[in-house]
């Protein structure tokens, strides 16, 4: 069973956020957390974030910018605004993980975003690619829009 986490990772109980950053790698599984403002998650600078078996409920979920890469496996999210934003070089890979937000995926900069057997549910925008960012789907079903601009792709496998 799940693990309702009521610390932040440097055991601040109001804090309810994770930050990798750096060279550093941060595996967080099994757990349950809730936030009420900013992204949960938030990975920068070459961090490798792993998530696996999560539940989160949030303003924003992930971040990830600056060369960040993200793996996301067998997890769920709802947030209140982006779920998943990924920019300037990161790289996001989500598994079997189901998305419920007004926009699900932005992608923007150089980011790449892969998105196997997902289910996203979107009040307004399920994916959203910018500059020349791309999104890979394979097995994902959406709800809502969804958006490319300049020489983003968004492509299905």
């Amino acid at each position: 069973n799940p693990v309702t986490d009521r610390a932040g990772p440097d055991g601040d109980p109001g804090a309810l956020k994770y930050n990798c950053a750096g060279n550093r790698t941060l595996t967080i599984s099994d757990k349950v957390i809730s936030a009420s403002d900013g992204a949960v998650f938030s990975a920068a600078g070459n961090c490798t974030l792993r998530l696996e078996r999560v539940v989160v409920n949030g303003f924003g979920i992930i971040t990830a910018k600056g060369n960040a890469e993200v793996q996301v496996l067998n997890s769920t999210f709802t947030a209140s605004s982006v779920a998943v934003l990924a920019e300037g070089n990161a790289v996001v890979n989500l598994k079997n993980t189901v998305i419920t937000a007004p926009a699900g995926v932005v992608a923007a900069g150089n980011a790449m975003v892969r998105l196997t057997d997902c289910t996203i549910t979107a009040a307004e925008t399920a994916l959203q690619a910018r500059g020349l960012a791309v999104i890979e789907l394979e097995r994902v079903t959406s709800t809502g829009k969804r958006k490319k601009n300049d020489s983003a792709e968004i492509r299905e496998k």
